[in-house]
């Protein structure tokens, strides 16, 4: 399960760079985002870390504090957990990519004048 919760957040992170050069990735990577968004707007728990969890009780596994961000990628590099400025550079890995690919996408879609006009 840890796994697949990766891949989504991997496509989160890098999907709008994807969509630059494959265009059908964009219908799938902004419903992603906008549910991951959904998600932390509303101040909620992810459901895949709530699944993971039930998976690794049933397992009898222990579950593991906080969200799979903290626990997999923040623990092992700041042991302070998500602080502001954690969480800050957090939204920005994951804003800016993909800002500048839909940028980038929207450029491409425009029309390009007839030559000679």
């Amino acid at each position: 399960m840890a796994f697949g919760h990766g891949v989504l957040v991997a496509f989160v992170i890098v999907g709008g760079l994807l969509a630059v050069r494959h265009r059908w990735v964009l219908l799938p990577h902004a419903c992603a985002t906008l549910a991951v968004l959904a998600v932390n707007v509303a101040g909620q728990p992810c459901p895949l870390t709530l699944l993971e969890l039930r998976l690794r009780a049933d397992a009898g596994i222990p579950a593991y504090p906080g969200g799979f961000i903290e626990h997999y990628l923040v623990a092992p590099l700041h042991s302070g957990g998500i602080t502001p400025a954690v969480r800050l550079l957090i939204y920005a890995a994951v804003v800016l990519p993909n800002v500048a690919a839909y940028a980038v996408s929207l450029h491409r879609r425009r029309p390009r004048p007839l030559p000679g006009h």
